[in-house]
């Protein structure tokens, strides 16, 4: 087992306005950079309207990370979905991955490859975002 725990928390959010492509951009090259400041890896999920994202990392990274996006205008009605501590990142060393909502644009071998390695938990979640 690693001496090294992480901090893993899953959230939903509503993108304001329904601006969740437009904003997209934004907050992938803003996460990319903060995350990789911060030690932080994920995952990010949108469908236009909502957000899922993964943040894993040390403790107090990701809890500097979820008071930014409390904070960030482009999120409103945000509700945690998990919150653990985990020995391994589902995510590894990717500041962010990205997986728009758009079946067209991210084909289910897509999301396969990006959640290989991740636990069923994880799998699961992101799967049936997609499939809903």
């Amino acid at each position: 087992m690693s001496a090294t725990t992480y901090r893993r928390v899953v959230y939903r959010s509503r993108a304001r306005d329904g601006a969740g492509n437009r904003d997209l951009a934004g907050i992938l090259t803003q996460s990319r950079s903060n995350n990789g400041i911060d030690g932080l890896s994920g995952l990010l999920w949108t469908d236009g309207t909502h957000y899922v994202q993964l943040l894993e990392g040390p403790p107090e990274s990701v809890a500097t990370t979820l008071r930014r996006i409390l904070a960030d205008p482009r999120h409103e009605q945000i509700r945690f979905l998990s919150d653990a501590i985990v020995d391994v990142r589902a995510f590894g060393d990717w500041t962010m991955a990205n997986l728009p909502g758009d079946r067209e644009t991210v084909p289910a071998e897509r999301m396969r490859i990006a959640l290989d390695g991740a636990p069923p938990d994880v799998q699961a979640l992101f799967v049936s975002l997609a499939a809903a």
